[in-house]
């Protein structure tokens, strides 16, 4: 491993630490609590902002080469169909959080799932006999509802995008559930992709590691994914005008903890 991979991988590690702790206090607490099914999904990650708008960085701080680490769960119980599962109202569990740091290991930026009864959360399951099965989870933030901006977009505020090139798992075009506790293992083997996009301000970000868990180094197609993301995030952001509620300087980003 590069000596300045190697340096970061030990970064997001120790900024992982928090929110895997707190997953593996949910985990421990199921029996304990009632209301928690054995159904529930809790993962960390951690990675690297490969790509950031002007805008987003003004506004947030957050620049190219920053740590984010975060997590997410979901109750796999909940119901869907052909692999769109709609989390919206819904009283399972369903969240997504995560926390940014310059290279001096200061938190710049938080956001997360904005969680009333109205946001919008969303979770697609889609199998590709040539390149295998991908997890989307998507959905509104704290930040972006802020802005007055919710559902699903496009783009939504969130998109998390994990991988699974082997359909390993026994996912196929007619058995496309939402990944379990135990499937869950075939998503988190190799990077995954987080997009970030509010009204002007966006970011991608490479994921590189789950659950304390270095992953292997990109395959081909999460690289041409990567790519794609990030030429995709800087095209978009040409084409925008600076939102009003932005331009008034009505909205101010997150305080800094």
């Amino acid at each position: 491993m590069l000596p300045q991979v190697q340096g970061l991988v030990m970064r997001i590690r120790a900024r992982a630490f928090l929110p895997s702790a707190l997953l593996m206090s949910l985990l421990l607490a199921g029996p304990l609590v009632p209301e928690l099914s054995a159904g529930i999904v809790a993962v960390s990650y951690g990675g690297t902002i490969t790509s950031v708008s002007t805008a987003a960085t003004t506004a947030t701080g957050v620049v190219v080469g920053d740590t984010i680490t975060g997590s997410f769960s979901y109750d796999s119980t909940q119901t869907g169909s052909a692999g769109d599962f709609k989390f919206t109202g819904s009283s399972k569990t369903h969240t997504m959080t995560f926390k940014i740091f310059n290279s001096s290991d200061q938190q710049v930026f938080t956001d997360s799932y904005s969680g009333n009864v109205s946001a919008y959360y969303f979770a697609k399951v889609a199998f590709s006999s040539t390149s295998g099965t991908t997890l989307d989870l998507e959905g509104d933030t704290i930040y972006k509802q802020g802005l007055g901006i919710t559902g699903p977009g496009p783009p939504p505020a969130f998109d998390l995008t994990l991988f699974n090139p082997t359909n390993g798992g026994g996912f196929s075009a007619s058995n496309l559930p939402l990944p379990t506790t135990t499937t869950i293992s075939n998503f988190i083997k190799t990077t995954a992709i987080l997009e970030w996009d509010p009204a002007d301000q966006s970011f991608g970000a490479v994921i590189t590691e789950f659950n304390d868990q270095t992953v292997p180094e990109p395959s081909g197609l999460v690289l041409a994914i990567v790519a794609m993301v990030t030429w995709t995030v800087g095209f978009s952001i040409s084409r925008r005008k600076p939102a009003g509620a932005l331009q008034s300087g009505r909205i101010a980003p997150l305080p800094h903890p």
